[in-house]
């Protein structure tokens, strides 16, 4: 008898064993590289694809077997110390305390510790062997692991959390890592980078942020003379044109300069309500993504962005939401200008509509980029108006020289640090 319960101890003494390194070798490894073994393996591996379609069940398995073998450990480990107790005349209490302690040990440290240690160290190899016995005890004890799963999500989302289903196999912050790590170690280069980095932003960046504002807008008014009209746009170097009737607010449509140029041959029989298009419009929260999907699935190229109010806000292309990825793509109109310029230690000549992330980022400055979008937004809160030309303001250790400006808009500032 004595013989049938140390076997028995020894096989769940080494379910835990399997048990404990099985959990480490695969919560250890990312699921992109289980996904790797699994299309690699075949068939041998049926139990790592079980992980990724329903990870919450192979882990319940295991902890389940684990909590079994260690039961069934302690119990066979107590009934033996009695059977010695009984056969030498040795104290009960003692004897079950001592086996209490022993195999609270062989737990901890060989049960436990090595082999989570050596799991962890291999978790690819320990992976590969265990999933398909790991495969066929969640079979079996699929009826029991059913029963805690079900009330366990239940409480985790009481909670606000989520099941290993919604664990995407990099987390954001893990991906930026990774891309600054590859940058430092020469894998990618600063471009390459930025790209990245840009993608990753991409998906939470909003249409405010990327817009061509208001002020910048190049649009007609309807209320125009007609050839006045025409030689705007044609002047205009730009394929599609807002058409508004009396202010900006009142954008009734948008003009093809394809269009106008066909009709142009009989000039006389135009009328600009027949090559108008209809508007697209957009709130200026309207995340990027989003709207580059829009633009997709409509083909279109532009669409006015309008405020809270249904005031016009400004523009925005479809290539003012790629170049959040590329960076600046520049066609034949476009000239490439510096728009933030060092002159000295602690002077620079920098264009109002520049983004005040990108000034802190190359002048090392701390300006509140989360209060305003560009340096020129920052200077007229200061000033409470739009400044004139030569007129300066401090702000904190820093000072704004005004160096352009016109009745409606800054145009260019210099940065000195006192």
């Amino acid at each position: 008898m004595i013989l049938i319960k140390v076997f028995g101890f020894i096989i769940v003494f080494f379910s835990t064993i399997f048990f404990a390194g099985s959990e480490t070798a695969l919560t250890t490894l990312r699921r992109i590289r289980i996904k790797r073994l699994a299309a690699e393996r075949g068939r041998a591996t049926r139990g790592l694809s079980l992980w990724l379609q329903d990870p919450n069940r192979l882990l319940t398995t295991i902890l389940i077997g684990n909590a079994v073998a260690v039961i069934f450990a302690s119990v066979l480990a107590t009934s033996m110390a009695l059977d010695f107790s009984f056969s030498y005349g040795w104290s009960q209490k003692l004897t079950v305390g001592y086996a209490a302690a022993i195999i609270t040990v062989l737990i901890l440290v060989f049960g436990e510790i090595m082999p989570k240690t050596y799991a962890r160290k291999n978790a690819e190899k320990i992976s590969t062997i265990c999933s398909e016995p790991l495969r066929w005890i969640a079979k079996l004890l699929s009826p029991l692991s059913q029963v805690i799963v079900v009330p366990a999500n239940l409480l985790i989302q009481v909670f606000g959390g989520r099941g290993l289903k919604g664990v995407p196999l990099f987390t954001t912050q893990e991906i930026g890592t990774l891309i600054e790590v590859g940058a430092r170690e020469g894998a990618l280069d600063d471009e390459e980078k930025k790209m990245i980095q840009s993608s990753l932003e991409f998906g939470e960046t909003i249409v405010r942020e990327v817009m061509v504002p208001r002020i910048d807008m190049q649009c007609v008014d309807m209320n125009d003379e007609r050839e006045e009209i025409f030689k705007k746009i044609i002047k205009m170097p730009y394929s599609r044109i807002p058409v508004y009737k009396g202010n900006v607010d009142n954008v009734i449509g948008i003009v093809y300069t394809k269009d106008l140029l066909t009709a142009l041959r009989n000039r006389e029989l135009i009328i600009m309500e027949d090559l108008m298009r209809q508007a697209y419009f957009v709130p200026e929260t309207k995340k990027i993504s989003e709207l580059l999907e829009e633009f997709r699935k409509g083909r279109m190229h532009l669409a006015i962005v309008v405020d809270e109010y249904g005031v016009t806000a400004g523009l925005v292309t479809i290539e003012d939401l790629i170049e959040e990825i590329t960076g600046e793509i520049l066609d034949e109109y476009d000239v490439e200008k510096e728009t933030i310029m060092k002159l000295s230690d602690g002077e620079a000549i920098v264009y109002a509509k520049e983004d005040l992330d990108k000034i802190n980022e190359e002048l090392g400055l701390e300006l509140p980029a989360e209060e305003f979008d560009s340096l020129g937004g920052l200077v007229v809160d200061l000033f409470g108006r739009v400044p004139r030309t030569g007129e300066e303001i401090n702000f904190g250790n820093l000072k704004f020289v005004v160096q352009e400006a016109d009745r409606r808009k800054v145009i260019k500032l210099k940065i000195v640090k006192k």
